[in-house]
């Protein structure tokens, strides 16, 4: 989030920026957090600027931030319309990354409204726009969108298949925060897929993860799927252990949307245990939440189960209420995997009421609606339902027929999940040795640094001698080294480099200046605020000395520079000419030029020298230093300290 100084800062700069659309659009991501309205107001004088200024590219992210009030706001049929307004203006303007954002958001938008296959197709074509070297870390999370998709079509096998590709690509990355959300995606498909030792397995691995990194919250969702899993299991007992656990959390932490899925697991629990009052109880008090928040997915689920339990006592009449309720919402908001299942069940109801014309009719209604979205589990339920309910109505030749259709897709469903099972056996022990290879190599790691470290104590009064003998061969060496000028040159313009007390763009900065791609995930990328941030950078560097820290990452660093990492490596791009790897490194080199310079250190060896300067590898620090300065470490010591 933008501080209020960035803000101010923008607003001062709008009196003479010949160009305010883009500093407009800023101001409207800056403020979204805290003011929907002020949002909105920025958002939209950035579209008039951006017609006035003829700007494509910025009327494009006009419209994106329009359409990002909305979706805040959940008025997600106008998020819709002015993302894909969006989209008109940003294809025009080349702006790729910014066209994958905004399709990823109108996939996320799709499947909440039960639109899965325009999901799909969304985030194929985000992953299209999508530049998969440069940003990485952004690919698994789209596998894993697909994922879901694929899921709640009910094709869990397909599903599964995206859950690993996202665990594959998170292996090559450093930010493993999407591993635990895979694991969850993979224990959900096995689950339904009726495996529940390998959706136990990747539940067990998400938990424990979340245990570790997560927050209370990932670990209260993490225990109502393993809740739920037991459920599936039929151990009742045991998923409302799990189940309440989860709740009390839940609870706690306030958020009243999962307060109502736990209350609704409870109520599914105690249906299953035979304590219809409990039941009805938690599910009311589920529903009560879900219309005051106006969550319509939610609620249309509610009344579904409801119904279900009402059916459970045989009071068709009741069901039947609440089944219409959860039909009426769902084809408001269009979920067709839903449609299919409230026609089913009511189907059902009309066959249990002695209506067999009716509920055939319905019957077939949910079968042409699951075959539309390619719903192999829910045909393969219809096809059950059809058979039993052709037997009660003795009609077995077309009892027959469709318990041989359910069989037959019964039959490729069970061999698609062994294929699944046999890879995902295969990729599970994969994990496994990985992890027993990772321990192994810390063990080893651990014994290499006791025996460096009992060699260096040992060798440290010797080494103090060898120091002596090296100053008097540095002064022999610095008088043979005066003859070669090129050489001399180098070496002043190093040592003027380890003597700069701040950022030199002059002198640390060697690389061709790069052509910045036009990124933005969080804070924008206008060029208003290019310089705002370039003196951030500037202060951060100069004050904290960030890459003095071996595992500096730039995510890091654009968190405590309150941007993103894709504006931040547009700055160090543009107004460095580098890129955050080049730029760290030679911070680092400078550093280490100021510290074998310094006699201070004499007792420090270039090893020690390096680590000191933030390098994690001797030959990393080799690479870069003879990169940087011309010279090898040693070299510059010796020539560096005979000219002072």
């Amino acid at each position: 989030m933008y501080s209020q100084n960035t803000v101010d800062s923008l607003l001062n700069k709008l009196e003479y920026s010949k160009n305010k659309s883009p500093l407009y659009n800023l101001l409207a991501e800056a403020v979204i957090e805290d003011s929907l309205d002020l949002s909105m107001l920025y958002a939209r004088q950035a579209l008039i600027y951006a017609d006035k200024e003829n700007n494509i590219r910025e009327k494009g992210v006009a419209l994106f931030s329009i359409a990002e009030v909305f979706s805040y706001n959940f008025e997600l049929d106008s998020a819709v319309k002015y993302y894909e307004r969006s989209l008109t203006f940003l294809n025009e303007s080349g702006d790729h990354y910014y066209i994958s954002y905004t399709l990823n958001n109108l996939g996320w938008i799709y499947n909440y409204f039960g639109k899965y296959r325009d999901a799909i197709h969304s985030y194929s074509e985000c992953i299209r726009h999508l530049d998969t070297e440069k940003y990485p870390e952004e690919l698994p999370n789209v596998f894993i969108n697909i994922g879901n998709a694929y899921h709640h079509l009910g094709s869990y096998n397909t599903a599964i298949g995206y859950f690993h590709r996202a665990i594959a690509k998170i292996r090559d990355i450093k930010d493993k925060t999407s591993l635990p959300i895979a694991f969850n995606g993979l224990g959900l498909a096995w689950k339904y897929l009726s495996n529940y030792d390998s959706a136990f397995y990747y539940y067990k691995m998400m938990l424990e993860i979340d245990k570790k990194t997560g927050t209370p919250l990932d670990v209260a969702i993490d225990l109502g799927n393993i809740g739920a899993l037991y459920f599936d299991w039929g151990q009742f007992e045991q998923s409302y252990k799990f189940h309440l656990e989860a709740t009390r959390i839940f609870l706690k932490e306030g958020n009243k949307n999962n307060i109502s899925v736990a209350y609704n697991n409870l109520g599914e629990v105690h249906k299953a245990l035979g304590n219809y009052d409990s039941s009805l109880y938690y599910l009311n008090m589920a529903l009560k939440i879900d219309l005051e928040t106006g969550m319509e997915n939610n609620t249309a689920e509610r009344y579904n189960n409801i119904g279900d339990l009402y059916f459970a006592q045989q009071n068709f009449v009741m069901a039947f209420t609440y089944y219409q309720l959860a039909l009426e919402i769902n084809k408001k908001i269009e979920n067709p995997f839903n449609i299919a299942l409230n026609l089913h069940n009511l189907a059902n109801v009309w066959a249990e009421r002695g209506e067999s014309q009716k509920a055939e009719e319905l019957f077939f209604k949910s079968l042409k609606k699951a075959q539309d979205i390619q719903s192999a589990s829910m045909v393969s339920r219809i096809y059950e339902s059809l058979s039993k309910f052709y037997a009660n109505t003795n009609r077995f030749a077309l009892a027959y027929k469709y318990h041989n259709y359910y069989d037959e897709i019964r039959d490729s469903i069970f061999k698609e999940e062994n294929k699944k099972l046999l890879a995902d056996m295969q990729a599970r022990h994969e994990l496994d040795q990985k992890e027993k290879a990772i321990a192994l190599l810390n063990a080893e790691n651990k014994l290499r640094t006791d025996e460096a470290r009992q060699y260096r104590n040992s060798t440290y009064f010797f080494a103090l001698a060898l120091l002596v003998i090296s100053v008097s061969l540095i002064v022999m060496i610095y008088q043979f080294n005066l003859r070669k000028k090129a050489y001399k040159k180098l070496v002043q313009k190093n040592k003027q480099l380890a003597q700069s007390g701040g950022l030199n763009k002059e002198t640390v900065i060697r690389s061709a200046k790069q052509t910045p791609v036009k990124i933005k995930i969080e804070n924008g990328n206008g060029n208003g605020s290019l310089e705002i941030l370039e003196e951030k950078l500037n202060r951060y560097l100069d004050s904290e000395k960030p890459f003095l820290n071996p595992n500096l990452t730039m995510k890091d660093m654009a968190a405590q520079l309150a941007t993103n990492t894709h504006y931040l490596s547009e700055v160090i791009n543009q107004k460095f000419g580098n890129n955050f790897t080049g730029l760290i490194n030679e911070l680092r080199v400078q550093e280490a030029c100021r510290l074998l310079v310094d006699e201070t250190n004499d007792h420090l060896t270039i090893e020690s020298i390096a680590n000191e300067a933030g390098f994690n590898s001797k030959s990393a620090f080799n690479n870069s230093f003879k990169s940087v300065t011309g010279l090898t470490p040693s070299y510059y010591k010796k020539t560096a300290r005979a000219k002072k």
